[in-house]
């Protein structure tokens, strides 16, 4: 909400109606006049001043005493609420968290751009820089590459993900004339994971703009590097849109309570798209884990196990559409192969990174473990080569990055003189 500026808003609010309050809706309401401008009574408003970042947005905050609004004012899409205060409920409280799925799907996108953008002048500084007038590029180190080429893997998988949910978005909103019981099959699965991308994004995408920061050697301190910035404005994906620990607690709540229905009927639901639980199984196994704790007691072990549901189902989506035969129609030979090659590299980046939940459950064994290492590191290696051509095909011309040392003709140390 514009604090300076806007004249409505449209608030989501607790309802108490004769005394009982009845759940959260969504209300329009006006906040100045639309002539002058001038604030509406029993209406606070401001800025909420300095941020760590985007101090060019006005970020604001509002305070109701007592406002009065229409009964008209209220979104009525899947409630109602007549003259007399009967209250129909929406046929599923997920229906009212509906509308933030798009806004999360926005910064999924939106950070992925930002670490784009970092990972292209970390890469271009990389392969650059040298330690000494013999010595190899810093990129060929082990230490360099296995951190830089999994993050460039990951920012193939996102993208093509959020596409995938934009597009399922799509088709279940139809532009407002959705079919209501096949929108509402969906939705708790579609909030349950876009919430848990979002939160996934925010904070891996935090760890790879600290990687490439710290990527650029003794420029890692350095407004040369431009990545400061960008960790500043990243910052506020792990907050705004909601806090990534709820939005993975709420995803948590949706797989347990899809292990509940998968243990009680067995048969899967009947939907349109693929649910991203379709891969649970020993259901009863698992409940019985759980019943060791509380939620509260369970909830670091939740967050980490979202996680990992949000990074496989990110797997499955590119998986589904790369792993088809390198003479497919419509899809370049060539750049399906190197598809290929990111996404079997995302796998092994899963579980290589969760591999401490396969020994949990006894899924892995120390061999596994050894063997997926090798592996990973190897995949890392051969992606080395390509890591230029995969940053470039962003599409970051210099004037966006506004890095000396990123620059597209390698001549890093010319720029700065």
């Amino acid at each position: 909400m514009a604090g300076q500026t806007a004249t409505h808003t449209v608030t989501i609010a607790q309802t108490i109606i004769h005394g009982k309050n009845v759940g959260l809706n969504w209300f329009v309401v006006q906040l100045r006049n639309r002539n002058t401008g001038e604030i509406e009574s029993n209406v606070q408003i401001g800025d909420i001043g300095q941020k760590v970042s985007r101090n060019g947005l006005d970020n604001g905050w509002i305070q109701f005493r007592q406002k009065r609004i229409p009964r008209t004012n209220m979104l009525t899409k899947w409630v109602h609420l007549d003259h007399q205060g009967k209250y129909t409920p929406a046929p599923n409280p997920a229906v009212m968290y509906a509308t933030l799925i798009p806004e999360r799907l926005l910064l999924i996108s939106s950070s992925t751009d930002m670490i784009s953008q970092a990972l292209t002048i970390a890469t271009r500084y990389g392969v650059v820089r040298r330690q000494g007038e013999k010595n190899q590029q810093i990129m060929d180190y082990q230490s360099h590459y296995c951190k830089i080429v999994p993050a460039i893997a990951f920012t193939y998988m996102a993208n093509l993900t959020s596409e995938v949910l934009n597009e399922k978005y799509r088709i279940l909103t139809a532009g407002g004339k959705m079919d209501p019981a096949e929108y509402l099959s969906h939705m708790g699965d579609m909030h349950a994971i876009v919430a848990c991308i979002k939160g996934f994004t925010g904070w891996y995408g935090t760890d790879i703009l600290e990687i490439c920061r710290r990527s650029c050697g003794g420029h890692a301190y350095s407004s040369y590097n431009a990545i400061n910035q960008i960790i500043g404005d990243l910052g506020v994906v792990t907050t705004g849109g909601g806090d990534n620990v709820v939005l993975l607690q709420q995803t948590a709540r949706h797989l347990l309570y899809k292990l509940e229905k998968e243990s009680e009927f067995k048969k899967p639901s009947d939907l349109k798209f693929k649910s991203s639980t379709v891969y649970m199984t020993n259901a009863k196994r698992f409940l019985e884990t759980l019943k060791n704790g509380t939620h509260d007691d369970l909830l670091l072990e939740c967050v980490r196990v979202t996680e990992m549901h949000g990074a496989t189902f990110m797997f499955d989506v590119c998986a589904e559409k790369f792993g088809q035969p390198i003479d497919t129609p419509h899809i370049e030979p060539s750049v399906l192969a190197i598809m290929k090659k990111l996404t079997a590299l995302w796998g092994l980046h899963i579980l290589y990174t969760y591999s401490d939940q396969g020994i949990k459950e006894n899924y892995l064994t120390p061999d596994h473990i050894k063997s997926i290492e090798k592996a990973y590191f190897k995949f890392c290696k051969s992606l080395r080569p390509q890591v230029v051509g995969l940053t470039d095909s962003y599409g970051l011309p210099d004037f966006v990055l506004k890095a000396p040392i990123g620059k597209y003709d390698g001549n890093i140390y010319e720029c700065k003189r």
